[in-house]
């Protein structure tokens, strides 16, 4: 049952207009104090008894006020009273009104609470006392604990009371006692009983039995032990009326009626018969369940914005996830749920339609809204329609929207795509053209129609363009389109050709195309974009003229180089004979006149002692000369080397140096590689040597050798490999010797660079620059890293 309690009759309807009516020739009024909120609500009947015509919403001021002044106080304290805890809850007392002197009023009130149990306000009655000479004062209230008022059958008179429920134009009926006997009902409610006037007199029960078991017995109970005034709206009644038990509905109201103690004697019916109403009404609930439903399950978002506030009603999950502020928006403004619609035009449409009824549509409509707490542009198609009520009237808006993100996102790319492709056609400065085989019509690109010397608005015959292309180009073009036509082939085509232009320009033209063909498989069009290579056809005759130059100088150069070579190595073989020749009979003398003329020579023994040093030493640098030319000017031969095995011969030619020096020497298992296996044993010769020779005094040298397998992303930036490789190898060669500072890191691979001073160390500064030859002729490369004092890593990189 669809009803709600309510204490008072000030509605708008014409029925409850009615029924006001009733009450008020009934002579009775209502008022109730709302304790929580502080306020006086008033019926338009006290509002005439106390000739006050404003709010019916009155400030506690405002109602005392009503009241003679003398009054007041006391009527303050009796209401106080009746809403404290552990009071009976009534209030019953005449009070004079203010605004009409001499009238007085009987006020009868009775507490109410909440479904708490709590005491939330006042209730009650008023009625007018008409007034009697008492002991020569008219009007006197003593104490006011006795009413001052004429008899009983003058308050107002019966007659007058049943006269006003029998004539009043609702069904109205008044119960007494707690039997709820029927004491008066009009033809009206007799009517909607489905009986006759025998039914005055009974109990209700009795009257009407089928109300057992229904509610409205329980309420009438209710009513008699709290005096609160009952109010149902389309409330289900079960009633044989013509022998037919049926369901009816009404909207009606059980009056208390209180006698002068503030006890309820009795409850006043008036009902209205809306059973149609109601049975229309189930029916538009039906109708609306199926648009709730409908709404509900559609895939697109729906809701509905009521009011020009656009108040969300019925969103579906879809509305609510674009929403995005959880399940609860329903009763909710679309501005606070969505405050970044601000400065965006979707709340000023909505107000629009609202206001003009016209609807509105759109598709691909930005909206910029929160996502995951970041403001983020979407797109939506977006629908607002009106929606109406009974008299035309618009209530609301309909809101349909579909998330079209990603398609206009799409959208968006290809269209950037064609215009970046439209850019890089223009910027290539390329022409395009398409084919329709059926019709030989051409539709060409401005840029293509101008290098044909063509002026035309529409498609060019396929004949005239023909015309125009080197007779020769044209068995070529035949050939290649008849071989991209086989369905086993590709359609796609490229070819070059000439064309003698209408101004007798000759173009030459690169054209790349494409074969369409229709669904059994048959050519239908072509389509394709060309690009003038004249200029390039024209740089390719002028550079192939210049590489024919630079290829007959290079033969001379090479030839040149072969002749400095050949010199070259008649050069090594003079150095290696004749020029060692008089170094070593330098030193065969100094030997033979120092060991014969020892006495003779005295301190001159010193001075051939010094030239035996630098003849060695020249003979040194020499040898070293040789070998960096050899390796320089050597074809390189590549073979599958083990690096263990190179340095193990290493080793052993270093035998002396290693026992002399009490140098440790650990070697890793070290990797396979393609080279020349002599090149290889001079690089490891000299870096173990030097490893050995740059040793800090009192320090008995460590030195190790392990590798490392790198991909070519590894490596470090400052290394250079001769040859590109997917993986490297890193050989590291590691001393504890004196080290050097890291400036020197590049320089010390030049030749003849020396960081110390003959005197301290023997050399010619020309074994590292060996060893990065070495490197690089097998594609690779050589690094170092030191620090001064604590030793040096030496990192061969070869290619795998």
């Amino acid at each position: 049952m669809d009803s709600s309690d309510k204490p008072f009759l000030l509605q708008t309807s014409t029925r409850e207009q009615l029924l006001a009516f009733s009450l008020s020739g009934a002579a009775i009024s209502s008022w109730r104090f709302d304790a929580a909120n502080s306020t006086y609500e008033i019926d338009d009947s006290f509002q005439t008894l106390f000739n006050y015509h404003a709010d019916s919403n009155l400030k506690p001021e405002t109602f005392h006020n009503l009241i003679q002044i003398s009054d007041r106080r006391l009527f303050r304290e009796m209401l106080q009273r009746a809403l404290s805890e552990g009071s009976e809850g009534k209030l019953n007392m005449v009070v004079r009104t203010e605004n009409t002197p001499g009238k007085l009023v009987h006020l009868i009130g009775r507490a109410y609470t909440d479904g708490a149990g709590q005491v939330v306000g006042i209730i009650g009655s008023a009625v007018e006392i008409p007034q009697y000479e008492n002991g020569g004062q008219q009007g006197q209230i003593p104490g006011n604990a006795e009413l001052t008022t004429r008899p009983d059958e003058n308050y107002p008179t019966e007659e007058r009371f049943r006269s006003l429920i029998t004539e009043a134009p609702v069904a109205t009926c008044l119960f007494v006692g707690k039997d709820m006997v029927i004491e008066i009902a009009n033809d009206i409610m007799i009517g909607y009983w489905g009986k006759d006037r025998s039914v005055i007199g009974k109990p209700l029960l009795e009257a009407v039995p089928e109300l057992e078991g229904q509610p409205f017995i329980s309420i009438l109970e209710e009513i008699f032990r709290t005096g609160i005034a009952y109010e149902s709206k389309n409330a289900p009644a079960r009633l044989k009326v013509q022998g037919v038990l049926s369901t009816f509905y009404f909207d009606f109201t059980y009056k208390p009626l209180f006698d002068h103690e503030g006890n309820v004697y009795g409850i006043m019916d008036m009902a209205i018969d809306v059973t149609s109403q109601a049975i229309y009404l189930k029916e538009l609930q039906a109708s609306q369940e199926r648009f709730r439903s409908i709404i509900a399950s559609a895939p697109a978002a729906m809701g509905i914005f009521t009011g020009r506030d656009m108040v969300v009603d019925l969103p579906n999950q879809a509305f609510i996830d674009i929403i995005g502020k959880g399940q609860n928006i329903a009763g909710r403004k679309l501005a606070e749920l969505l405050p970044e619609l601000e400065g965006q035009k979707f709340l000023e449409l909505l107000d629009d339609v609202y206001t003009t009824g016209q609807s509105y549509q759109s598709f691909g409509a930005p909206l910029d809204i929160y996502r995951d707490g970041k403001l983020a542009r979407t797109y939506y198609n977006i629908s607002f329609t009106p929606l109406r009520d009974a008299q035309g009237d618009i209530y609301g808006i309909l809101d349909m929207s579909v998330d079209v993100t990603e398609t206009v996102l799409s959208k968006q790319k290809v269209e950037l795509a064609e215009g970046s492709l439209r850019n890089v056609i223009e910027l290539a400065e390329i022409g395009t053209w398409r084919v329709d085989l059926d019709t030989e019509m051409v539709e060409c690109s401005p840029r293509l129609l101008g290098w044909y010397g063509l002026e035309s608005s529409g498609p060019v015959a396929l004949g005239t363009i023909r015309d125009m292309i080197n007779p020769d180009d044209l068995i070529k073009i035949s050939e290649v389109l008849s071989e991209a036509a086989k369905p086993e082939n590709s359609p796609f085509y490229n070819c070059e050709y000439s064309i003698r232009a209408k101004d007798g320009t000759v173009r030459a033209l690169r054209d790349r195309g494409q074969i369409h063909f229709d669904a059994e498989g048959n050519p239908m069009a072509i389509s394709g974009s060309v690009q003038d290579i004249t200029n390039q056809i024209k740089d390719k005759i002028s550079l192939e003229k210049q590489i024919n130059l630079r290829t007959s100088e290079l033969i001379d150069s090479l030839a040149d180089l072969e002749r400095s070579n050949s010199n070259l190595l008649q050069f090594a073989y003079i150095a290696s004979h004749d020029l060692q020749e008089p170094l070593r009979k330098i030193q065969t003398f100094s030997d033979l006149l120092i060991k014969r003329y020892t006495t003779e020579l005295g301190a001159g023994i010193d001075y051939l002692n010094r030239i035996q040093g630098a003849a060695r030493r020249m003979s040194i640098l020499i040898k070293d000369l040789l070998d960096f030319s050899g390796i320089s000017t050597r074809q390189q031969a590549s073979a599958t080397v083990r690096l263990n095995q190179v340095i193990d011969a290493v080793l052993q030619d270093l035998e002396v140096s290693i026992a002399d020096s009490g140098a440790h020497i650990q070697v890793g298992q070290l990797p396979v590689v393609k080279g020349d296996r002599t090149q290889l044993g001079q690089l490891f010769s000299n870096l173990l040597s030097n490893a050995i020779k740059f040793r800090r005094p009192g320090v008995t040298p460590l030195i190790e050798i392990d590798y490392a397998l790198l991909p070519k992303t590894q490596l470090p930036p400052q290394v250079n490999p001769a040859r590109l490789a997917s993986q490297y190898y890193r050989i590291d060669v590691m001393d504890n010797g004196i080290g050097f500072d890291a400036k020197y890191n590049d320089r010390i691979f030049q030749v003849f660079q020396r960081l110390h001073s003959k005197s301290e160390f023997a050399g010619t500064g020309i074994g590292l620059a060996i060893c990065e030859k070495v490197a690089a002729n097998h594609g690779g490369a050589i690094k170092a890293a030191s620090v001064r004092g604590q030793g040096s890593v030496f990192s061969v990189y070869l290619p795998v």
